[in-house]
């Protein structure tokens, strides 16, 4: 079967031997010729090769020789193509209406069929892939699959009573910033006389502790959040606990741990309660909630502590540990594994 060739050079060559006929013309002694009428703008070729450009509706007249030919067209946008053999006598023409527009509703319904079949086919492996899982549950010893979602269930409960913690620290602290807002919006004690400078320095105070409160009760709010999407993490483990299973060293699931660098120097961060611990081949550093850690950060994490004095308890250094994560997943993590290693109440 010919292929339809689109090029520039020819199409712009081809224009020439196009001629747009009127009614009048065509009844007058025409050569052997073949009349296009597409329904769609459209570039027609005659046995392979371009001959012209033809508007939507527009009927062109293309002289050729008597017997067989090969008529195509392919729309200028969306590569629907039409093609039809036909037979042209001696001092005729031939009139060929191309119904462009019916091969682009069949294209573009093959091609939601094809989308169709595709989901349908994500869908089918989807569901191949869960009851794979479920097998590969069913293969782990029962024993096992209990034990599991046991520490899973303790870990659980260990995160709820910090999570209530700080809702109710959250709610505390704004039904003080409230009261603070209603006790600083009273009306003066004498209207007539207007505001002391007491009674402005108490109001001031007051919308000061309120804006404070607010702030700290945002700041326990989000401590929340972090401490329900671990919570979240966990629940999604209880259905299926060899999906994630612990790797070696993880002795529960209070316990993580991420593979992360210091400047270019792989090592492990172990999180857990009242434990943060940074383990590389040359370096060793434990961290316990004394000294105050706090991390900010995404991918790459800052750590910050105080360390005491050897020589002098009483005296404190501050310190910083700048890591980066191995991995995208696991840097979104790193921040609120030492957070919840030294929850702030």
């Amino acid at each position: 079967m010919p292929t339809l060739q689109v090029v520039k050079s020819s199409i712009s060559s081809a224009l020439l031997l196009v001629t747009v006929v009127s009614p009048s013309a065509l009844s007058q002694s025409a050569p052997t010729a073949v009349r296009t009428r597409p329904d769609m703008d459209s570039i027609v070729a005659i046995d392979g090769h371009v001959v012209g450009r033809v508007g939507a509706g527009k009927e062109a007249f293309f002289p050729l020789g008597a017997g067989r030919h090969t008529v195509a067209a392919a729309t200028l946008e969306g590569g629907d193509y039409w093609e039809q053999g036909l037979e042209v006598l001696p001092h005729s023409s031939v009139l060929i209406e191309i119904p462009l527009r019916k091969a682009h509703l069949d294209h573009q319904n093959l091609s939601n069929e094809i989308s169709a079949l595709q989901t349908e086919v994500d869908d089918k492996q989807k569901a191949l892939a869960d009851v794979n899982s479920q097998i590969n549950i069913s293969l782990h010893n029962a024993d096992d699959i209990r034990n599991e979602r046991h520490l899973i269930v303790q870990a659980i409960e260990h995160y709820a009573n910090h999570y209530k913690s700080q809702l109710r620290l959250r709610d505390a602290l704004k039904t003080d910033a409230t009261q603070f807002v209603r006790d600083a919006a009273r009306p003066p004690q004498n209207p007539s006389t207007g505001m002391s400078n007491a009674e402005a320095y108490t109001k001031s105070a007051e919308y000061f502790f309120a804006f404070v409160s607010w702030l700290v009760a945002r700041h326990h709010e989000a401590s929340a959040r972090r401490i329900r999407d671990r919570m979240h993490i966990l629940e999604q483990d209880l259905k299926d606990p060899f999906k994630n299973p612990r790797v070696p060293g993880q002795d529960d699931y209070l316990t993580t741990i991420r593979h992360v660098t210091k400047k270019n120097v792989e090592a492990q961060l172990i999180t857990g309660p009242d434990r943060i611990e940074y383990r590389a081949a040359n370096e060793d550093i434990k961290l316990s909630c004394k000294e105050r850690p706090r991390a900010r950060g995404g991918r790459k994490v800052t750590i910050r502590y105080v360390e005491s004095d050897r020589r002098k308890p009483k005296k404190h250094h501050k310190r910083t540990i700048h890591l980066t994560a191995t991995n995208k997943k696991e840097g979104k993590l790193l921040a609120t594994d030492i957070f919840l290693a030294c929850p702030k109440e």
